[in-house]
């Protein structure tokens, strides 16, 4: 299987140090299979700021210029920076998903 049929992933060499642990999975599902996320990760992934700094618990308000490290250099740059480029992306998944018999 190629890494293609994979699908999208971060990137192996990411440097998680950067985010808070607690917000490892959430990210990587929302990369690897479009799953919606909650009302910091939302904002973080949008480019809203203002949202995110009013939303962030107190690790993730230490780590926002991290997450910004994170999402420039780890993530797809397709999945990230509005609110539309995050809507492709889900339709992306959506479409895979639609595409992809079921194994079971």
């Amino acid at each position: 299987m190629s890494s293609e049929d994979e699908g999208p992933r971060i990137h192996g060499g990411a440097d998680w140090d950067l985010i808070p642990a607690h917000m490892h999975e959430g990210i990587t599902a929302y990369v690897e299979t479009g799953r919606p996320m909650g009302h910091f990760l939302t904002a973080v992934l949008s480019n809203d700021l203002r949202e995110a700094a009013a939303r962030a618990d107190d690790e993730n308000t230490l780590a926002l210029a991290g997450w910004v490290k994170f999402l420039y250099n780890y993530v797809p740059s397709e999945c990230w920076g509005s609110l539309e480029a995050m809507a492709r992306w889900r339709e992306y998944h959506a479409e895979r998903r639609e595409a992809t018999p079921d194994a079971s």
